[in-house]
């Protein structure tokens, strides 16, 4: 049994880490690359001055396309209209979809608006749905109608039965207290949900012009994405990032892929909701680099025709993505040769290294480890 004296030493430690770990984010030294005090909005104001003539979003299957100042507009009118529909500074938003141009544009308004970014899986069944809208209060959910083999809106119908005659305006269901607005990527109606054009059309240009003045009130230090582990040792838990956090991540994982010293065009077939995506996305934001969505959901024919056509000088994607690409080149011998490939999120053996080098003329292969785990 411990003596009192050590007791009360155990427990002076234990308050010290506990106030330690409450008020100190990052500890500061002299350094050549000082960290950035600035948000994503902020970030992404910086880079459509910089490359105004530049894509930042190609979307291939959706047949669209943005430059960096493009992108800024229409997420600037669609954070408008979240704040017309009655957001508010620190509302916990739900996206909910694949990789859709609507996701990108919808994640960047509410980083401009100081609104949380929860990242939903789209393969999430109800009652998963039901668990990470209730685990962090979720007050607005956007997702699709329809999306491939999958109905966002039969699910959506099974947790509030009464959206198809609901006031859209001010949802109330007793399952889902938090929940008050939906948003459908889509040209189907339902009365209890807007859609996305609806937000996008509702503000006018004062105030979309607004938006561009708030940013001085989103705090760097306050959060901007939520994204949930995958829950293989129990439910998932919501693990939260700042835009402090983001940014200076972004920032030296661009300076490791050496994003700064030329343009690069990424072949994104990494999902939006994943932190992957998240990072590396973000870190072309710091050189200009332009996204390339081949497909709405993974396709390797389809990543392998983008890399081809629009000369794609990144790839990202897991290991077994690189296993489908190689396969897929193995039999068509497209004329590419990336500069990079970064592969993450599973464990990528030696020889898949040298099968990407060797079949996918990649110059230089990354491996990282992007999990989010329990």
């Amino acid at each position: 049994m411990l003596a009192p004296s050590s007791i009360r030493l155990l427990e002076s430690c234990k308050n010290i880490c506990y106030r330690w770990r409450s008020t100190v984010a990052h500890l500061k030294y002299k350094t050549d690359l000082p960290l950035q005090s600035k948000t994503i909005g902020q970030l992404l104001e910086e880079c459509a001055e910089k490359f105004s003539d530049r894509a930042a979003i190609i979307a291939r299957e959706q047949r669209r396309q943005l430059t960096f100042p493009e992108l800024l507009d229409e997420a600037d009118r669609f954070a408008a209209g979240l704040r017309a529909i009655g957001l508010n500074y620190g509302d916990k938003v739900g996206i909910w979809a694949p990789n859709l141009i609507e996701w990108l544009i919808a994640n960047v308004a509410c980083t401009r608006t100081g609104l949380p970014v929860v990242a939903l899986n789209p393969a999430l069944q109800s009652r998963e749905v039901e668990y990470c809208i209730n685990k962090i209060n979720v007050k607005c959910i956007i997702c699709p109608a329809e999306s491939k083999h999958y109905s966002f809106k039969s699910v959506l119908n099974q947790l509030l039965p009464d959206l198809e005659h609901a006031d859209k305006w001010k949802l109330e269901c007793s399952s889902l207290p938090s929940l008050e607005k939906v948003i459908l990527i889509s040209e189907d109606s339902l009365r209890g949900a807007f859609t996305y054009n609806d937000v996008m059309n509702m503000p006018d240009a004062q105030s979309v012009k607004s938006i561009r003045d708030y940013q001085k009130k989103v705090d760097i230090h306050s959060v901007m994405n939520i994204q949930f582990t995958s829950g293989t040792t129990g439910f998932p838990k919501a693990i939260p990032r700042t835009h402090f956090q983001t940014v200076n991540n972004s920032y030296f994982v661009g300076k490791r892929m050496m994003l700064n010293e030329k343009h690069h065009i990424f072949c994104w077939q990494v999902p939006n909701f994943h932190a992957f995506g998240l990072i590396v996305g973000t870190a072309g934001w710091h050189n200009g680099s332009t996204i390339v969505y081949p497909s709405i959901h993974y396709s390797p024919e389809k990543s392998l025709e983008s890399i081809n056509k629009e000369r794609c000088t990144t790839l990202l994607g897991t290991p077994t993505m690189y296993v489908d690409l190689i396969r897929e080149q193995s039999t068509r011998n497209e004329d590419i040769s990336p500069d990079f490939a970064l592969t993450g999120g599973a464990i990528a053996s030696p020889q898949l290294v040298k099968d990407m080098q060797s079949v996918l003329n990649v110059k230089t292969v990354q491996v990282s480890d992007f999990n989010l785990k329990d």
